[in-house]
């Protein structure tokens, strides 16, 4: 009886990626994002699949719905904290394995010759990958709870107007 159960564990140990490959994981999708900003490629958009967390996609979507006709809490883009990512450049990125089988990072943004941001992102893995589960920076630690506090604000604003 031992036997069978102690090979069970073994391949599940086995099938699980380890903290340090998705550490290595992590830096590879914090290095592939903002490397899109830097192509000629497409930049990722607010809530694109292939970057977010459907969690946060969705936090992103009931924002602006809760908001409509008035100001949503984001005019920017969360992943550089920026109007404009033009001649945006990645300096550096940091990985690191967080509680709960997440990983963290933070890339040290060039936002032309002056500018420097520090974006903390907390990814999770998905069944397509890596995703961005929230956002951070030096205004906003994590834009997933600014989010939920902001909707929740809108919504509470609509129903004490007798608005839709």
């Amino acid at each position: 009886m031992r036997r069978p159960l102690c090979l069970a564990l073994l391949a599940l140990v086995a099938a699980a990626p380890s903290r340090a490959d998705d550490v290595a994981d992590a830096r590879s999708f914090i290095t592939d994002l903002y490397r899109a900003y830097e192509s000629a490629g497409e930049r990722p958009r607010r809530g694109d699949p292939r970057w977010y967390d459907e969690s946060l996609a969705r936090l992103l979507t009931e924002n602006q719905q809760a908001n409509a006709g008035g100001v949503p809490l984001l005019s920017g883009d969360p992943l550089c904290n920026c109007m404009d990512a033009t001649g945006m450049r990645l300096e550096e990125v940091v990985a690191a394995a967080l509680p709960e089988g997440r990983v963290g990072g933070e890339a040290r943004l060039a936002l032309g010759a002056e500018r420097r941001e520090r974006i903390r992102l907390i990814l999770v893995r998905t069944g397509a990958g890596l995703r961005v589960w929230d956002v951070g920076d030096e205004q906003t630690p994590s834009l997933r709870q600014a989010l939920e506090d902001d909707t929740a604000s809108a919504q509470r604003d609509k129903v004490e107007s007798g608005r839709k």
